[in-house]
């Protein structure tokens, strides 16, 4: 993929994270949008540590 692709790639990732992010708020509120962002920044931490062994990135109280 060559570097302009991927920027554009990129910037339509974050707009659609965004949008959906918007949704998410305006029809079930803010509690399950912070909820869903959670979990979302622990799968990503997840990912940036690797897949070997357990998950040590999840949110306060959620089981695995």
């Amino acid at each position: 993929m060559t570097l302009a692709l991927d920027g554009v790639l990129r910037a339509t990732v974050r707009f659609l994270g965004r949008t959906l992010g918007d949704v998410i708020k305006g029809e079930d509120g803010e509690g399950v949008f912070r909820q869903t962002e959670e979990i979302r920044q622990a799968s990503v931490a997840f990912h940036r540590q690797g897949t070997e062994g357990p998950p040590n990135c999840w949110p306060t109280g959620w089981a695995v």
